[in-house]
């Protein structure tokens, strides 16, 4: 059973420990790529991401950055997806396609990551 949430401070070690997969990176590079990258993007108030979890534990992943676009004279903040990984052992079960939903969900008419 999976359960599904945004992400909290307290999945970031876990996150980035699966995200070293992905990057190919230290433990230490990675924390600061994660850092950079979402805890410190100007246009938001911190990382904007949807865990898994299984027994507690972090198995995948979903970011995005908030960026801002302009139509004509009009400031517009837009998530655009990131960084996503599913641990190789829970890979094949819809994990990716329900972080997802669930991103949608979770941020489709909330704006108060920007």
């Amino acid at each position: 059973m999976f359960e599904y949430s945004r992400f909290l401070n307290g999945h970031k070690t876990s996150v980035v420990k699966l995200l070293q997969r992905l990057w190919k990176n230290s433990e230490n590079e990675c924390d600061a790529k994660f850092c950079w990258k979402h805890e410190q993007n100007p246009f938001s108030k911190g990382p904007v991401g949807v865990v898994a979890t299984h027994n507690g534990n972090v198995v995948g992943c979903r970011f995005f950055v908030v960026q801002k676009f302009q139509m004509k004279s009009r400031m517009i903040n837009v998530l655009s997806a990131a960084d996503s990984i599913v641990d190789p052992e829970f890979q094949r079960q819809g994990l990716f396609g329900k972080l997802n939903l669930h991103s949608m969900v979770f941020y489709e008419k909330e704006n108060d990551f920007f």
